[in-house]
């Protein structure tokens, strides 16, 4: 069965001005030689479910591995690819020392946005976003589509997100656990309370995947300890609070009631980490004190959240039955 359409850009660096599609555009020997190159390269893709043209930048790493992993990296609300590209050199120097690819995808960019930026659909979030248009689809179509052309290992393919891309990364782990073998999300919940009502609104898990979730304790914009949310148009939405979703996710992955609760410092970080026993898939949350709502990176040689999720990927790649 024939994919997704994909339209090979070549791009020296993100910032060029947009090259023209090598015609024909579905090329694969084309797209093989140009993604094999190391640096970034400008892609589009034709989803299957919306038919609507998506753009994404695939990172190559220096060196390769002969099966590589696949990272996407999602950015927040108001975000795109191209400055989360900018701001991830953390994420693309592990990819060169370790082998893996690396995608930086752009939300919903649509000529009658207020702002020029771009938005995820994640069911009940963020801006702008068309709700008609499926993110989880784009994700999956660019996640197979890659795997064919740059011979990708089909059982890591993981993903991490940020605030509305982390809402769509535990969106995503939600629907497709089949294509995605774990992921991780940084300043987001899997849904939100109902403002009448305060009806739970969560996101319904078809199979266990592997989450780690991670959450500064003064976020202030996805509350760490719940209430309002202050993203875009949610801004009335009572939001679920870090607790709640990793409970959320312990259910879905099957764990038993008691947890493992420890508290200690990390690289001068206050952390409080969160596990779960007698998981069908493992479920990590990492508290950390202080932090507000941004990426979890290296700040003044703490905590480096980029490293500590690049390791979860390696030690969860999917497990085949």
């Amino acid at each position: 069965m024939r994919g997704p359409l994909l339209l090979v850009m070549s791009s020296p660096t993100i910032t060029a001005a947009r090259p023209k599609s090598i015609d024909p555009p579905d090329d694969l020997a084309a797209a093989q030689s140009e993604l094999a190159k190391p640096g970034p390269h400008l892609q589009s893709i034709y989803t299957t479910r919306d038919k609507v043209r998506r753009w994404f930048t695939v990172y190559t790493p220096a060196r390769r591995a002969v099966a590589p992993a696949l990272v996407f990296a999602l950015h927040g609300a108001h975000g795109g690819m191209r400055n989360m590209y900018k701001t991830r050199a953390d994420l693309r120097k592990l990819a060169d020392e370790r082998g893996f690819v690396v995608v930086f995808p752009n939300g919903q960019h649509h000529p009658d946005h207020k702002i020029g930026q771009s938005f995820w659909n994640a069911g009940f979030c963020c801006g702008e976003m068309n709700p008609e248009i499926d993110d989880v689809a784009f994700i999956t179509d660019v996640a197979i589509r890659l795997t064919g052309v740059m011979k990708i290992d089909p059982d890591r393919i993981h993903i991490v997100g940020f605030s509305n891309g982390g809402m769509l990364t535990q969106r995503i782990a939600a629907a497709r656990a089949d294509v995605f073998a774990s992921v991780a999300s940084m300043g987001a919940v899997p849904g939100y309370f109902e403002t009448a009502g305060g009806v739970k609104r969560a996101y319904p898990v078809k199979a266990a995947i592997p989450v780690l979730l991670l959450h500064g304790t003064e976020d202030k914009t996805i509350p760490f300890s719940g209430g309002t949310m202050t993203v875009a148009d949610n801004d009335s939405a009572k939001s679920l609070f870090y607790a709640q979703a990793l409970e959320h996710w312990s259910d879905a992955n099957g764990c038993a009631a008691s947890d493992v609760r420890q508290s200690r410092s990390d690289l001068g970080r206050d952390l409080q980490i969160t596990s779960f026993t007698g998981c069908k898939a493992d479920v990590l949350g990492i508290a950390l004190k202080g932090f507000g709502h941004k990426w979890v990176d290296v700040e003044k040689a703490d905590f480096n959240g980029t490293l500590r999720v690049t390791e979860f990927f390696e030690t969860h790649p999917k497990k085949r039955k």
